[in-house]
């Protein structure tokens, strides 16, 4: 199993105001990029960067590819990819991604990871306001998957012959700059539930688990995914990345009590935040101050807000995915060997990528720091296992029969 961080750049406002201090987006950044440096030279494997727009306090990561050239600029072994690149046409028009991946690609010398995805309801408003009939049609996906395909075919083809589909019409014209990796950096889907988790197996896509759940959970989101891949696998791109990541929000410190210490509501921030940034309304609440003041049934218009949907987040709370206290099965808060022994059962579930999600909430930048150290003194373990079962990996990911460019 490898290891990763995931960034959203959460930033909560003042309880007392309405409106951020000046510093606190320099100083967000800034932090963000010093823990990114020191998770690369502890060995860490991966970094995520999440976009969003309109998401307020639950995210500040709306320019991701600018982002992650600074993190290329500053790091020098560590993967990075965008978890993810929101593939409608009218945000990211395809051109301009396969430009941007390429680039990143170019410069960081390979080591990007190319993640894809819908975006949630407030881009989709604003950028995709076609897509609650598309929904009723069964047609969701289908501008990302043509958005998808087309920005992998200009990375891949010289000169690239142009398209008129339902959605896009593109010219003829070789796409420049080309990525470092052939025929295209790593391509994975955003997987928030079982019905995402199979499109990424059957497009031989890398599955990035965006929901949390404990070890049990991702033992059966690993089994369905391999079982569905080898039963309709149809890949989407020239390369295939069967890999599935997930993610477990972390805080590790001396003891057990100082980790709950250092979380500092962060877990419960975050998973608040990710229910309340469903709301079209978000940009305009003050979620830090709902959460400290227990105002936490909001009323405004919803677009999700339907039976399905909220039967969908009881069975994440009884699967211990929405669960907010430190010890809850999808978080990973406590010492050193409390952390050692989550890792293990994570391990042990036959996930290839554990991300671990620390600047969520107010959670302290020296917090975080300490909590990396301590979590890069227990990799070599669990480096030295997933080195000894290479050749498995190997056999298992050529037993598809197809071309891979997985990263792990």
């Amino acid at each position: 199993m490898k290891f990763g961080l995931f960034y959203q750049a959460q930033l909560p406002k003042p309880v007392d105001r309405e409106d951020w201090d000046p510093d606190q987006e320099v100083n967000l950044f800034r932090d963000t990029l010093e823990q990114i440096e020191l998770a690369d030279k502890l060995g860490f494997d991966h970094i995520w960067a999440a976009e969003h727009h309109f998401t307020s306090e639950y995210n500040h990561m709306s320019a991701t590819f600018t982002f992650l050239g600074a993190v290329a600029a500053r790091t020098k072994r560590i993967r990075f990819g965008s978890g993810i690149v929101q593939m409608m046409p009218a945000n990211n028009h395809p051109v301009k991604v396969a430009e941007n991946v390429a680039m990143l690609d170019l410069i960081s010398n390979g080591r990007y990871e190319f993640g894809v995805g819908v975006g949630g309801p407030t881009e989709q408003d604003a950028f995709w306001p076609e897509l609650p009939d598309l929904a009723k049609s069964g047609k969701a996906y289908d501008v990302l998957w043509e958005a998808t395909r087309e920005t992998l075919r200009m990375m891949t083809l010289n000169p690239y012959p142009g398209f008129k589909g339902e959605y896009l019409s593109l010219p003829l014209g070789n796409v420049v700059p080309k990525p470092v990796q052939k025929p295209h950096p790593p391509l994975w889907l955003a997987v928030t539930s079982e019905r995402s988790l199979n499109l990424a197996a059957e497009r031989g896509m890398g599955a990035l688990c965006l929901a949390q759940g404990g070890p049990g959970v991702v033992r059966s989101r690993v089994d369905g995914y391999w079982k569905r891949i080898r039963e309709h696998l149809r890949p989407i791109g020239e390369a295939i990345n069967p890999v599935i990541c997930t993610f477990a929000n972390t805080m590790v410190a001396a003891t057990d009590e100082k980790a709950v210490e250092h979380d500092r509501g962060g877990a419960a921030f975050s998973n608040y935040a990710i229910r309340r940034a469903h709301n079209l309304t978000h940009s305009k609440a003050h979620i830090h101050r709902e959460l400290i003041e227990g105002n936490t049934s909001f009323s405004d218009v919803n677009i999700i807000d339907t039976p399905a949907y909220r039967e969908h987040l009881e069975r994440l709370a009884k699967q211990g995915a929405l669960d907010a206290s430190p010890g809850g099965l999808g978080n990973v808060v406590g010492s050193e060997e409390t952390a050692r022994r989550r890792f293990l059962a994570f391990e042990d579930s036959g996930v290839d990528i554990l991300s671990l999600p620390h600047q969520t909430g107010i959670r302290r930048h020296e917090d975080i720091m300490e909590s990396l150290e301590r979590i890069g003194k227990l990799l070599p373990e669990f480096k030295e296992r997933h080195e000894k079962g290479r050749k498995a990996r190997i056999d298992r990911l050529q037993s598809l029969g197809l071309p891979v460019n997985a990263s792990i």
